[in-house]
């Protein structure tokens, strides 16, 4: 499996086995959109390596929300870059490995405790919290974009300019037709529909999704007008 895929100008996906990470890059510096799991600090050394970059030119590190599949190398990452952690304000517990999951969700609780422990999950130190609404200074200017369902503080980034969305775990289209996110993966199932609704109406022109097959963000974006239709939204 190739594991770096340039699906813009300026944007690499850095693929894992089952979940990917972004790395928005310009003549400032470079920015990562989440840290990947498993593999993924040696995937995104040699995704630098490949545009002439390195660990050093790393500016910012991006957090679309604090589930472990996300964050597990970010304090790894931190130390390597000296970047800062920017991330979701109402993710705060789940950045730090301390939310209190409920009903279905804590099948997933379960599984990032243990996988913690197994791995010895180091979690990050945040240095800038956002909100929905606020606009990052990165790639020409990214808007945080409210998307919660997943996690409370679960969000996506808008790049205006670009009409681009990075739409984090918001869907998934690995086989077959985009669909939510597993049950009992969602800490707010109820707020899911919503989000997508909120994802629509920006109107991007194209879409990435941590959790998809290999393909462009016009693609993924079909992907999403299909479940937004099923869903009847």
């Amino acid at each position: 499996m190739k594991s770096t895929f340039r699906v813009g100008d300026g944007c690499l996906q850095v693929r894992g086995l089952a979940v990917h990470f972004h790395a928005i890059y310009d003549d400032e510096g470079v920015y990562l959109i989440d840290g990947g799991f498993l593999g993924a600090v040696s995937r995104l050394e040699s995704a630098l390596a490949g545009i002439d970059r390195q660990f050093s030119d790393v500016r910012a590190i991006l957090l679309t929300h604090g589930h472990l599949d996300h964050t597990f190398n970010v304090a790894e990452l931190q130390r390597r870059t000296k970047a800062p952690v920017w991330a979701p304000k109402q993710d705060a517990a789940h950045v730090a490995g301390t939310y209190p999951y409920r009903g279905l969700s804590r099948i997933c609780g379960t599984m990032e405790k243990a996988a913690g422990l197994l791995l010895r999950f180091d979690p990050p130190a945040v240095d800038h919290w956002f909100e929905p609404g606020d606009e990052l200074p990165f790639w020409g200017g990214l808007r945080v974009i409210g998307l919660p369902g997943h996690t409370i503080g679960h969000c996506g980034f808008y790049s205006e300019p670009r009409r681009l969305l990075f739409s984090a775990d918001l869907f998934s289209n690995y086989w077959g037709p985009a669909r939510k996110p597993p049950p009992w993966f969602n800490a707010h199932p109820e707020m899911i529909d919503e989000s997508l609704r909120e994802a629509m109406e920006l109107d991007p022109a194209g879409v990435l999704p941590n959790h998809s097959r290999r393909q462009l963000p016009e693609a993924h974006l079909e992907s999403l007008k299909s479940l937004a239709k099923r869903r009847h939204l």
